[in-house]
């Protein structure tokens, strides 16, 4: 079983966390583990959504396979996001995967010719 975490500082895109929950809960063989930064036991969306059952990232153990970032307004700015002693994370085959999230304004819609 490869254990994925999803972690993002408060208040997180909604999508940024439950479009790779979906994805992992639907792939066998997935352990999806929900985490916070900080103590909280939940995690705070940018839309004002909590989402429960989550686990201060200091309490989760053993190796995580991969991790996802999830992006929102807090990760705009310098947020650490702390993990355990240096080194004490790392297994082979390991993979940080981060889901930034992307302002409207970025796009420009192209003129319809």
């Amino acid at each position: 079983m490869r254990k994925v975490v999803i972690v993002g500082p408060p208040p997180v895109q909604v999508l940024d966390v439950t479009g790779p929950l979906e994805v992992f809960s639907n792939a066998p063989d997935y352990e999806i583990r929900l985490a916070n930064p900080g103590r909280e036991r939940t995690l705070q969306t940018n839309r004002g959504v909590v989402l429960a059952d989550a686990t201060p990232i200091a309490n989760v153990h053993g190796p995580i396979d991969t991790l996802v970032i999830a992006g929102g307004p807090s990760a705009e700015r310098s947020v650490t996001i702390p993990t355990s002693s240096p080194g004490s994370r790392k297994s082979q085959g390991s993979h940080v995967a981060s889901h930034p999230s992307v302002p409207a304004h970025s796009f420009s819609p192209k003129p319809v010719s």
